[in-house]
């Protein structure tokens, strides 16, 4: 059965009307999804060997334990927590991991669904999430984390993201940085506390749920103290801050045609 097909289907509920209404945000558009839709398709993979299909009831598993694994490094205190990672594709060709790792950098090992999976848990966990681009230069990292009093950061297992965020986290005191989840983690076969009701159940649109950034002028970074000292402006990348109301609104607009 196509994606079409399964939308069209007697079988499809959908939460259109919820949506609208202002009863459901985005974090509890999946808890929603996996319950009335659970055989839906959300994510698909070829591990070297098959297509893999991953729906919404084994998503919302693997969301769950994400935000469990972030409450167990930041705590559950709400707080900003950021992720500076790169990122991959599948492929059967490129890696020894079973999800078949492919990156358009070879340094890179997280792939796609782990990052998006996690970034979900980060707000299934009461917190808002950060995502920084790895192409940012340590300074910037910096300013950005003090603009938003963030001092928790999910970093990707490869060398130079490390370094980078090591050496921002030198110059700022108190940031705390953690290893990202890998896939096999958060895509386990089930667990005894799968079934525990130990995260937030409810969720202020209102709230600031996600933070992302604009884009920053790299060569004024090759020339940090002399714009600095002359003018006070480094043009650094900006926080965009998105509360819960702007990312389901926007995620249902319409595509132009």
């Amino acid at each position: 059965m196509t994606i079409a097909e399964v939308f069209s289907s007697s079988d499809y509920r959908s939460p259109r009307d919820l949506i609208s209404a202002g009863k459901l945000t985005i974090t509890e558009l999946f808890e929603w999804q996996a319950r009335e839709n659970p055989n839906l398709p959300f994510f698909q993979h070829f591990d070297g060997q098959k297509l893999n299909t991953i729906t919404h009831a084994k998503l919302i598993l693997a969301i769950r334990r994400a935000a469990r694994y972030v409450r167990s490094r930041v705590g559950t205190t709400p707080k900003v927590v950021a992720v500076v990672a790169n990122t991959g594709a599948y492929s059967k060709s490129a890696s020894s991991s079973p999800t078949g790792l492919v990156t358009d950098h070879v340094l890179s090992t997280l792939d796609t669904i782990t990052y998006s999976t996690t970034a979900v848990g980060i707000m299934r966990a009461g917190h808002t999430q950060f995502l920084i681009s790895p192409r940012n230069v340590p300074i910037a990292i910096v300013d950005m984390l003090r603009k938003t009093d963030c001092r928790d950061v999910l970093v990707s297992p490869d060398g130079p993201t490390q370094e980078l965020v090591q050496k921002a986290a030198q110059e700022l005191e108190g940031v705390r940085v953690h290893p990202m989840p890998t896939f096999e983690d958060l895509f386990q076969p089930q667990a005894a506390d799968d079934q525990l009701d130990d995260l937030p159940s409810t969720f202020n649109m209102d709230d600031v749920s996600l933070i992302l950034h604009s884009s920053g002028n790299v060569t004024d970074y090759l020339v940090f103290a002399v714009a600095h000292s002359m003018t006070g402006s480094t043009n650094h990348p900006k926080p965009v801050r998105w509360t819960y109301k702007r990312i389901i609104g926007w995620s249902t607009t319409p595509c132009a045609s």
